[in-house]
């Protein structure tokens, strides 16, 4: 498809030089020249039918990623990478079970990080949290770093209650996208589940300061504002003043 535009001058050239033939060899007001150009409408408007029918059987895979991917595998049943794009939709379904079974087969053929990935966020969803947990930590042996990946972990490793390894993530998702509003909530969470009152204040403030209309961090900085030591570190603010 990227050849399109380019071909369009050489489809122009070609169009004018068979004119130029045709009206050498056959001049327009004989009558072969008449029946001639009789027949090549008509086989032209032929091919061009044709064509449209072809164009819109292949635009019907794109309707969608189903389609496409669907059409991928019935062209080739061993295409991983589709295997892995169809899971995908499938979890945004909710239907996390046929997921799995998509995902397995995909590593079956190639074991690739980003398979493993999202088979532990489906296992994750369907409550098979060890064997998700197996899945992503063998998966980010191998992923590059992006604050979606390490949120989306980090997420896993808090509801494992494994926190200093859930902020660990956290952090390094702020490292690659500082200011990054999402990342920014995790690690207040995970701090506030911590018992770290003071660090998930923090957060919820550079939140603030993000964006000053935002809702959820405003709730957690007045739930914060209700803790114990948060009562006594705000009144030893005002004898000090």
């Amino acid at each position: 498809r990227y050849t399109y535009v380019p071909l369009i001058g050489i489809f122009i050239a070609a169009a004018w030089l068979g004119a130029e033939v045709w009206e050498k060899r056959l001049p327009s007001s004989s009558r072969p020249a008449v029946v001639a150009k009789a027949v090549a409408v008509t086989f032209v408007s032929i091919v061009l039918c044709l064509y449209g029918f072809a164009a819109y059987n292949q635009v019907g895979h794109w309707r969608s990623d189903a389609t496409l991917f669907g059409h991928a595998l019935d062209v080739d049943p061993n295409n991983y990478l589709a295997r892995v794009a169809i899971a995908g939709g499938l979890m945004a379904k909710g239907k996390n079970e046929e997921a799995i079974a998509e995902l397995r087969t995909a590593l079956r053929l190639k074991d690739h990080p980003l398979a493993r990935y999202n088979l532990g966020i489906a296992l994750d969803a369907v409550g098979r949290r060890q064997e998700a947990g197996a899945q992503f930590a063998y998966a980010f042996k191998y992923l590059v770093p992006k604050p979606g990946l390490d949120n989306r972990y980090g997420i896993f490793l808090a509801k494992m209650g494994r926190l200093d390894d859930a902020i660990w993530h956290f952090k390094r998702a702020l490292r690659n996208r500082p200011g990054d509003i999402m990342s920014l909530g995790n690690l207040g969470c995970a701090y506030y589940e911590k018992g770290d009152f003071a660090a998930s204040r923090k957060q919820y403030e550079a939140i603030i300061a993000l964006d000053p209309g935002n809702q959820p961090a405003r709730e957690a900085l007045r739930r914060l504002a209700q803790m114990p030591s948060e009562r006594k570190r705000s009144s030893g603010d005002r004898r000090d003043e």
